[in-house]
C-alpha cells in the first residue's frame, strides 16, 4: 500500500470567462465532489468570493498531486503553488508511548465531578422523572 503524503495547494482562480463557466462549471463541480469521494481532496477552504482557494491533498506522490491538478476543467485559470504538510496530530504517537510532557492538560478543578456526584444526579433526574431533569434543548 502506497503512504499517502499531503500537499497543501494555495489556488487563485483568474478571471472565467462566463461562457467558458457555463461549459465547464458543472464539471468542475463534480471533478472536485469526485476527488473528495475518493478521499484525494480532504479539506478544501475558499473565500468569499470563490477567487483564492486553500486544498489539502492526499496523495502517493508529487507527480499524482499535478495529475489531479490538471484534472480540474478550469485548471487553465488556476495560478497556484503547494507545499508538503504533515498533519501534526496523526503524526503524534500512542499516548503510551509518548513522553510525559505530550499529554493533555488535565480540565480544571471545576469541571471534575466524581462518579458519586455524576450517579446523585442521575438518580435524581430518573425520580424527576422520564430520565432528565426537565431542561429542554
Amino acid at each position: 500500500m502506497d503512504q499517502k503524503q499531503n500537499f497543501v495547494v494555495e489556488m487563485t482562480l483568474q478571471a472565467v470567462p462566463p461562457e467558458t463557466y457555463q461549459l465547464l462549471g458543472r464539471a468542475e463541480v463534480e471533478y472536485t465532489q469526485q476527488q473528495v469521494a475518493c478521499g484525494k481532496l480532504t479539506q478544501l477552504l475558499v473565500t468569499e468570493d470563490h477567487r483564492r482557494y486553500w486544498m489539502v491533498f492526499s496523495v502517493s506522490t508529487e507527480q499524482e498531486l499535478n495529475s489531479v491538478l490538471q484534472g480540474f476543467p478550469l485548471y487553465q485559470f488556476f495560478d497556484y503553488n503547494y507545499h508538503q504538510v504533515m498533519d501534526m496530530v496523526a503524526a503524534r504517537q500512542p499516548p503510551a508511548l509518548s513522553p510525559p510532557t505530550a499529554r493533555r492538560p488535565l480540565p480544571p478543578r471545576s469541571l471534575w465531578f466524581s462518579a458519586t456526584h455524576c450517579r446523585a444526579a442521575q438518580l435524581s433526574s430518573i425520580a424527576a422523572g422520564a430520565g432528565f431533569s426537565g431542561a429542554r434543548r
